[in-house]
């Protein structure tokens, strides 16, 4: 008897529905779910980020009652900006008035420094016949140093007498300087427009001390 392939049909569509499933699985499913948290690394060259430095902190806004006093002067902006690297944690005024002298001593040394660089210019060069004043100017930024000392030598005793004498002195150093070029400009100018201010705000500040 010959066997019936109508019987057989429907056994050979089941067989292969089921190995087409089975495969279909195996090819859906993952093999190792872990794959799914890899994150993506970077790449193998690149440049490790840096750690923050502590230098890099916010620095700290000046304190107001240090403002309030810088706004009895004549220039308040370059009191601030002047004092801001030589705060000491104190905020009243002797304090401030001996940050602000340090700031205005910090100033006349710069400014003697480029007044000792442009005095020794070659006899040459286009600046030589100033070389004279320049040294003068050296001279007066000396002095206005020893004045700018004296001035805070004499806060500890309240000597506010000594103590405006000397500042005074002092602005009329950088002054000095500056006329000494007959009204005409010269590389010392900014440093005798602002030494001139600074020494101005010193005397204002001193002048809230009782």
């Amino acid at each position: 008897m010959e066997p019936n392939n109508n019987n057989q049909i429907p056994l050979l569509i089941s067989l292969f529905s089921l190995i087409f499933f089975n495969y279909a699985q195996a090819v859906c499913v993952p093999r190792n779910s872990s794959t799914h948290l890899l994150q993506r690394s970077p790449p193998p060259n690149s440049p490790p980020k840096p750690s923050p430095s502590p230098d890099s902190a916010p620095t700290l806004s000046m304190d107001p009652s240090i403002k309030k006093i810088c706004e009895t002067t004549d220039y308040p902006d370059l009191c601030v900006s002047s004092i801001a690297p030589f705060l000491s944690g104190k905020t009243d005024p002797i304090s401030v008035l001996e940050m602000a002298i340090n700031a205005a001593t910090q100033h006349a040394k710069n400014a003697m420094a480029m007044a000792s660089k442009l005095s020794a210019v070659p006899k040459a060069t286009t600046d030589s016949a100033n070389a004279p004043l320049f040294k003068d100017c050296k001279e007066m930024y000396s002095d206005a140093l020893d004045n700018l000392q004296s001035a805070m030598d004499a806060i500890p005793s309240r000597d506010i007498g000594t103590i405006n004498s000397m500042l005074s002195a002092a602005l009329t150093d950088f002054v000095t300087c500056e006329d000494g070029f007959s009204g005409g400009t010269s590389p010392l100018s900014p440093y005798d427009d602002k030494g001139t201010k600074m020494a101005s705000n010193c005397l204002a500040i001193a002048s809230l001390i009782k």
